[in-house]
């Protein structure tokens, strides 16, 4: 896990273009490691009491993703009001993939139409900014997101309040 102040030198001038509004507060982040899409809380039922779990690779992964925030926003408190997310999803390449494809996959010209969903990723990367970053994940008014390969899997995140 990498902690980055400011924007990522890897995704800079990457933010998509936005209304005009005026930015209050920012911080960007880096979770290194495999991004865990948000897994279905899984429902039991044992001596007639009904428990919900969630699996545990998403709450670890939830977790190092909050740590990676928490580091970010120096003991400030969460960002208030309307917020704009930019999320950089980077997965593994798969070993599988041809040399040429993986040289391409590395330029950015071929990105993963696999699953997980993208929006299983962002589920759980703003599940892990909840009391972080942002008070809830409500305030999101603005997303983008981007998956992409990488010989690094990641995510790059940037918040701004706006």
């Amino acid at each position: 896990m990498s902690i980055n102040i400011g924007v990522p030198q890897d995704i800079q001038n990457k933010t998509a273009p936005h209304e005009n509004h005026s930015v209050r507060q920012f911080i960007a982040f880096t979770a290194y490691g495999d991004p865990v899409p948000k897994a279905r809380a899984r429902t039991y039922s044992r001596n007639g009491k009904v428990r919900t779990v969630t699996p545990q690779q998403t709450v670890d992964y939830e977790l190092s993703v909050k740590l990676a925030a928490n580091q970010a926003m120096l003991y400030r408190r969460p960002f208030e009001g309307m917020i704009r997310v930019v999320i950089y999803i980077y997965v593994k390449i798969p070993a599988r993939m041809k040399k040429q494809d993986r040289a391409r996959a590395l330029l950015g010209e071929l990105h993963p139409i696999t699953r997980p969903d993208i929006d299983n990723y962002i589920k759980t990367i703003l599940d892990a900014m909840n009391e972080t970053v942002i008070n809830d994940d409500n305030q999101v008014t603005e997303l983008v997101s981007y998956k992409r390969y990488s010989d690094r899997p990641r995510v790059d995140v940037e918040v701004y309040a706006i």
